[in-house]
């Protein structure tokens, strides 16, 4: 029998590095990438919900400490809502922050986010933007990385520190997920565990 390993996401060391990359650069687009991403390791959704997020989106969410992620823009067109915490907050006051910064329309049916074109960016830019950050921060997993690890790296940080009894449930209830076979993964042997226990043989 095959035994899946779970090393889709960012260590503590790598997270660091690729958050510290991105804020060293002062410029609005690195701004926006780094809010995103915080957001996203806050919240756990997906990169093509994120895409579709509106500046009345994250109005809401800040006036009601809950991330309402509409059927529309989810994967299985299934309404979501999320709890904020405070790196959430901060990462949605920071994108509204960085648009007003950048001049971008103050309509709230305009996209949160925003692109070298004007208003809007696609799940595919995203992605190459973690992946140029990822090189930008010398991360090993720099050629493999996908927005995905994020909401994969959320999962794992509840995993290790959450003090229910039951942390599967709270990770899929976070991630939205529908099925205990989505949550599967997260109790698998992950790349730190193996790399210790091989480190630890005499």
């Amino acid at each position: 029998m095959q035994t899946t390993v779970f090393d889709k996401y960012l260590t503590r060391g790598e997270e660091k590095r690729l958050m510290g990359a991105i804020g060293r650069v002062d410029c609005p687009f690195a701004r926006r990438d780094y809010h995103l991403f915080r957001l996203m390791l806050a919240t756990g959704i997906r990169v093509g919900a994120a895409c579709g997020l509106t500046v009345n989106d994250a109005r809401q969410a800040l006036a009601t400490g809950r991330l309402t992620l509409r059927p529309e823009i989810q994967k299985r067109r299934l309404e979501h809502s999320v709890p904020l915490n405070r790196r959430a907050h901060e990462a949605l006051r920071g994108l509204l922050s960085v648009r007003h910064a950048a001049r971008q329309p103050n309509d709230p049916d305009a996209p949160l986010l925003f692109g070298r074109k004007g208003p809007g960016l696609s799940v595919r830019s995203v992605e190459a933007r973690i992946k140029q950050w990822a090189r930008e921060a010398e991360i090993d997993c720099a050629k493999d990385i996908t927005p995905h690890w994020l909401r994969h790296t959320l999962a794992k940080r509840v995993m290790e520190q959450s003090t229910s009894a039951n942390p599967l449930g709270i990770v899929g209830s976070v991630l939205g997920h529908r099925s205990a076979n989505s949550t599967a993964i997260y109790v698998q042997p992950d790349k730190e565990q193996i790399a210790g226990e091989l480190a630890a043989l005499h």
